[in-house]
């Protein structure tokens, strides 16, 4: 359902506000401000985007929506069938499968016009044989890894690739940053000097290495293109610094009762705490672990802190403002389906 708030369109699913245990608010014009904020920082190189996951549970289709608008080119995704979700949005776009090349999952592949990102030898030998077979001349990544240790060739194999003259199949060489939200680790001047040496071996191919952190450490990072994901979403890139990214998600839950616990009485859950003194105690109405309550006693909304204290990801509470600040408070149990979501463009 489509409602008319300040002359903006919203999208809204679920049950009426007054009847929703929970809601989530998903602010895309913010999402496109981080695209530009962060593809500007990486200028001249092409700022692709990272859309897995469901658009990281913000929505596929209206993320990739979006920010084609906005002027991307090229995304990102997990699996086949988030690829085909993102076709539908954007037919023109190039789309790159970071789950790489299932097995027999080749001419699916060039049915949907996607890129897989290949990680293996084996990988790279059954798309090979498929392209010849059968005269398809849709390309793929080539991942190598320099130091991350999950996915991708090893350096040396990648050597061995190019030595049978650079696969004219392969249109984009990539490998991923294992600390780059740490500038001062050392693995990260390791990884971009492999990476340059590997990418010696494969000239004329544009090159990626660069995710949301990597693009704060400059221009060598860069390359061509480059790959951020959780910034987009209002994630900080930079730890410990000022969040340079807009606030996108923001989630909600309705408080059903508001009461003091005087000094000595036990707290949920168990009872193996008790309180030093007096405190106001707030019950969600979706989970006894909720965590950190707003401000505002009146209010009957309370806010879901940071999933992880080291790690914002800026759920936020609802209507939808610019701003938050993430309650270092540890971890908490989210709902996997807020009862009503509302997506503003």
């Amino acid at each position: 359902m489509t409602e008319q708030h300040s002359g903006r369109a919203i999208e809204t699913s679920g049950p009426p506000e007054s009847e929703a245990g929970g809601m989530l608010s998903i602010d895309l014009s913010a999402l496109v401000a981080n695209w530009r904020e962060l593809g500007s920082r990486a200028a001249p190189a092409e700022c692709a985007a990272v859309v897995k996951a469901d658009g990281y549970g913000c929505g596929i289709a209206p993320v990739s929506a979006a920010l084609a608008k906005a002027g991307c080119k090229t995304f990102f995704v997990a699996d086949l069938a988030e690829a085909r979700s993102v076709r539908r949005i954007v037919p023109a776009a190039a789309l790159y499968v970071l789950n790489g090349l299932a097995p027999g999952a080749a001419e699916a592949f060039a049915e949907a016009n996607v890129r897989p990102v290949i990680g293996s030898l084996p990988e790279l030998a059954e798309w090979e044989a498929f392209r010849a077979g059968t005269g398809w001349r849709g390309g793929a990544a080539l991942h190598v890894d320099t130091g991350m240790n999950r996915l991708g060739l090893a350096p040396e194999q990648a050597a061995e690739v190019a030595g049978r003259n650079a696969p004219a199949n392969i249109v984009l060489l990539m490998s991923h940053f294992a600390c780059a939200e740490e500038p001062s680790h050392p693995l990260n001047a390791r990884q971009m000097a492999e990476f340059r040496e590997v990418r010696a071996l494969f000239p004329g191919i544009p090159a990626s290495l660069a995710n949301s952190s990597g693009i704060f450490l400059g221009p060598d990072a860069h390359h061509d293109l480059v790959r951020p994901g959780v910034g987009l979403y209002g994630a900080n890139p930079t730890p410990g610094h000022l969040n340079l990214m807009r606030a996108v998600v923001r989630l909600e839950a309705r408080l059903v009762q508001v009461r003091e616990v005087p000094a000595g009485e036990t707290v949920p859950t168990a009872c193996r705490a008790r309180q030093a003194r007096p405190i106001p105690s707030r019950a969600p109405r979706r989970s006894s672990r909720a965590g950190a309550a707003r401000s505002q006693a009146a209010s009957p909304w309370t806010c879901w802190p940071s999933m992880s204290p080291t790690c914002p990801r800026i759920f936020r509470a609802g209507a939808i403002s610019r701003r938050c600040s993430t309650r270092k408070s540890g971890s908490t149990s989210l709902p996997r389906t807020p009862e009503r979501l509302r997506t503003r463009s």
